[in-house]
């Protein structure tokens, strides 16, 4: 725990982040974009990215006391978010969209410690704006975009995974253009719903699947509404949260419930100092009992809001930052006992910091997870063994994310001279990609 306190530390001293009480903030490392989820043994997945023509894919994995990192993927032209939920084995995966290659949508799934990358492709430039449940049944569902802005027609397109593979398919064919996020969730008698953007119009739209077939409604058609929408259902009731931007100053964050009646909306709040060029992911949401938690931010603050059942709202602040370069886009999950964590991202000169918070007293997460079952021992006195054979290439990080040792075409052994302390390391073969930590005694 003291390692995690010194993080937290960290994090709230050197970065000119102000958490209000009672929020204390964990710094987990570089990346853009993060999205989060938890592990069947209470542990944090945290997923991020680096957007450019040799960008990466890094999950953080947030385990008690100690935060590393899990894996890093090349992903040649990455355009996150990158989407992250747990499959019906306990394992994380991800969906995002690699720009390369004509656009494509990649699916990332961790299977016996190695992470596999497969391509869901669909004709034209697929992929954009993904997001992705684990439904009812265990199998993953997805959603993305064919965006209009990249000469694509296809509009919104599905990834449903069965026994055998993926079947895809279309949710409708209206022009969509790309960043403006989407939404998916899955309600009573596995009707999957999903929500997204029309900027042509300038609405909000919401489809379900009923009897293998796609209906599609507008939520809202007031000004332009429909940015960056999360979806939710509260005792068979849905609901959407997104952004309507009424001028280019400042934006009103509205909530939508769905009635035989129609869509009625509620503004919440009025969101100042809101760039639309930077913001991906903006809005998240999700119910604790009779309350909904939605997590945003703009250019200078994260904020937490709780959405009451009769209708009340109010926010706190979970983080400030003066010189306004918070990376406004968020997301939110809550844990079995009701933990909250909220992903963030803020600029750091060129690159972008990740960081998840929470309220006082909750981060406390699963002890005894086993992530050495492939390397040994640990601790170790300069050598490490490896399970298996394979050819790999070895990278050992120290705890501020340097490489410290890179060494090519290792099998079973590597040797090294380094200082006593905390290390991680990646091993990279034809099987994937293997991450983990051990000491130095």
């Amino acid at each position: 725990m003291k390692f995690l306190i010194a993080l937290i530390c960290i994090a709230l001293t050197s970065i000119n982040l102000i958490a209000q009480t009672p929020w204390k903030i964990l710094d987990i490392g570089e990346g853009t974009k993060p999205c989060i989820s938890i592990g069947n043994n209470g542990e944090l997945y945290v997923s991020s990215t680096v957007d450019s023509k040799l960008g990466w894919v890094r999950v953080y994995l947030v385990n008690s006391d100690h935060v590393f990192v899990d894996t890093i993927i090349s992903v040649s032209d990455v355009t996150g978010p990158a989407e992250i939920t747990i499959d019906e084995n306990g394992n994380p995966t991800m969906v995002l969209h690699n720009h390369t290659n004509g656009g494509d949508l990649y699916w990332l799934n961790k299977q016996n410690n190695f992470w596999r990358k497969d391509v869901l492709k669909l004709p034209n430039h697929d992929g954009w704006d993904a997001s992705i449940i684990k439904t009812n049944s265990g199998k993953l569902f997805a959603i993305s975009l064919d965006a209009k802005n990249l000469q694509g027609f296809d509009g919104l397109n599905f990834h449903e995974q069965n026994d055998t593979g993926w079947v895809k398919g279309k949710v409708g064919t209206e022009p969509l253009h790309y960043f403006w996020g989407t939404s998916l969730v899955q309600g009573a008698n596995e009707v999957i719903h999903a929500s997204y953007y029309n900027q042509d119009l300038g609405i909000s739209r919401y489809a379900y699947r009923e009897n293998d077939s796609w209906k599609i409604e507008t939520i809202d058609s007031v000004a332009q509404s429909g940015y960056f929408s999360s979806l939710s259902i509260h005792k068979d009731s849905i609901y959407c949260v997104y952004l309507r931007k009424t001028k280019e100053s400042f934006s009103e964050l509205i909530i939508s419930k769905r009635t035989e009646v129609g869509w009625q909306s509620n503004v919440l709040d009025t969101i100042y100092n809101l760039n639309y060029n930077i913001a991906r992911h903006l809005i998240s949401s999700s119910w604790h009992y009779d309350t909904l938690l939605i997590s945003y931010a703009n250019a200078s603050n994260v904020y937490l809001g709780k959405f009451s059942i009769d209708k009340s709202y109010k926010k706190e602040t979970i983080a400030s930052d003066n010189n306004q370069n918070m990376g406004q886009s968020t997301d939110l999950v809550i844990g079995s006992k009701g933990e909250v964590y909220v992903a963030f991202w803020k600029y750091n000169l060129l690159k972008g910091r990740v960081y998840v918070a929470t309220p006082e007293g909750t981060l406390s997460l699963a002890e005894n997870v086993n992530f050495n079952e492939w390397v040994y021992p640990n601790p170790s006195n300069g050598d490490l063994y490896f399970s298996d054979d394979e050819n790999s290439t070895i990278e050992i990080y120290n705890v501020f994310g340097k490489v410290v040792l890179r060494e090519f075409n290792v099998h079973s052994k590597i040797t090294f001279k380094l200082a006593q302390g905390l290390y991680f390391v990646n091993r990279s073969s034809e099987k994937g990609v293997l991450f983990s930590k051990f000491q130095i005694k």
